[in-house]
């Protein structure tokens, strides 16, 4: 039997044919034949678009049984395809390249164009998100190898692990060595993963700012600026510079005792500090939070945030800061409470909650309740609330599958109606 004849690919006068319309042009670069696809991408006009895509997104979006994309994407790119921007999903072409598991081309995107990992569209998916979600594991282990957040909380609350089912987790935890930061002592290169783990989160948290060279600030002579105080402690407001520093040093501490309840997760491998903060809570970047914290002190309006901190009387360290704000219902919200490690049962949470309480009648708030809320994997703060009188609020189900580092217990108590209030520092 004779062989028939060898099946011939498109010719270019074939391919001109076909390429009448913008719609050819898309579908061409999208679905069609590779020798089509790289004609539509010479002979396109670059600024070509169709419903918020240029061609760039048709080619990252490719088939991978189709082949090319990465060389389609190069040439539109050297031919000057925009890349900044995105659809009008929110997306750039990177998560079109993660979900149709072009994991070459997310290396090339994001390392050469300087698409964001993290980029997160109208849905509230990341490309790491739609890289897991359609079980593409080559792609997802690349995004994470480029530094892509596992555990970054989105805006409904959900995390990018969350989208992956059980079997691609199990995946992604069996390949753990590809993506994990390399557990050596020489700085990284681009060639290393670029992961961010809990070490990443201890090395941030552990910063210091230069001005602590020669010491922590010691806090003498407070004079009016004490709210309350016990028999060993004194809660003030903080305003010189040194000790807001302090506050913020204390702040970074709070995010990684909290990061730390987490420490057996596969996602604390794959976070970096700025999503450590944002989620709970706070900034990664010093000056901005800093700022933040000096705004609320010196404010001399009704200001709806206050901040206090706590002194020890014998040493003169500042070891423990509180910031409340004004919430609807009359109520004082506790929103951060921090105490250094080694001066816990001291009173000194208890102290700076009464603080915090005094400073919102000072400034006018009207308040019939103090609130807080805790991480339900933080039972230790459970415990410490239910000593402090507070009592459990139960709250509706929420049905939608939230990340566990936003799934909190409420807590309420009354305004405490007296409290001993120092009128001079013992300092």
């Amino acid at each position: 039997m004779q062989p028939g004849p060898e099946k011939v690919g498109p010719t270019l006068a074939m391919a001109a044919a076909i390429l009448q319309t913008k719609e050819d042009f898309f579908l061409a670069v999208q679905h069609g034949d590779l020798d089509v696809a790289k004609e539509a991408v010479e002979v396109a006009q670059p600024r070509l678009t169709m419903n918020g895509w240029t061609l760039l997104f048709a080619a990252a979006a490719r088939n991978a049984s189709l082949g090319g994309a990465e060389v389609l994407c190069r040439r539109l790119i050297a031919r000057h395809v925009n890349v900044r921007g995105s659809d009008k999903k929110g997306r750039t072409p990177l998560f079109y390249a993660a979900e149709s598991g072009h994991a070459s081309l997310c290396t090339y995107l994001v390392t050469r164009v300087g698409m964001s990992v993290d980029d997160e569209d109208d849905s509230g998916l990341t490309p790491l998100a739609c890289a897991l979600k359609a079980g593409e594991i080559d792609a997802s282990v690349t995004l994470l190898r480029q530094g892509a957040s596992l555990g970054y909380v989105n805006s409904k609350g959900n995390a990018v692990y969350q989208f992956a089912s059980e079997y691609v987790l199990g995946l992604l935890q069996g390949r753990k060595g590809q993506w994990v930061k390399p557990n050596t002592n020489r700085k990284r290169s681009l060639q290393d993963s670029q992961a961010c783990d809990l070490e990443t989160l201890e090395e941030w948290a552990a910063k210091r700012p230069k001005c602590f060279a020669a010491g922590e600030p010691i806090v003498r002579h407070l004079a009016d600026r004490v709210i309350v105080e016990n028999e060993t402690h004194s809660a003030f407001v903080p305003l010189k510079d040194p000790e807001l520093r302090k506050v913020r040093l204390l702040e970074k501490g709070l995010v990684l005792d909290q990061a730390r309840l987490f420490q057996s997760e596969l996602f604390v491998h794959a976070m970096p500090p700025e999503h450590w903060a944002d989620t709970l809570g706070t900034h990664s970047t010093e000056s901005v939070a800093t700022n933040r914290i000096r705004r609320v002190v010196q404010s001399t309006s009704q200001d709806s945030e206050t901040i206090v901190a706590a002194v020890c009387r014998a040493s003169g360290h500042i070891v423990g800061f509180s910031r409340a704000s004004k919430r609807p219902f009359a109520e004082l919200y506790i929103e951060t409470l921090k105490v250094q490690a080694g001066h816990e049962l001291q009173g000194i949470a208890r102290l700076m909650i009464q603080a915090a309480e005094i400073q919102a009648a000072k400034k006018g708030f009207a308040t019939a309740k103090v609130g807080s809320r805790c991480l339900r994997q933080n039972v230790n703060a459970q415990r410490f609330f239910k000593r402090l009188g507070f009592a459990e609020v139960p709250e509706p189900a929420n049905t939608d599958l939230h990340s566990p580092l936003v799934d909190c217990i409420k807590f309420e108590r009354a305004v405490a109606v007296r409290h001993r209030v120092s009128g001079k520092s013992s300092m």
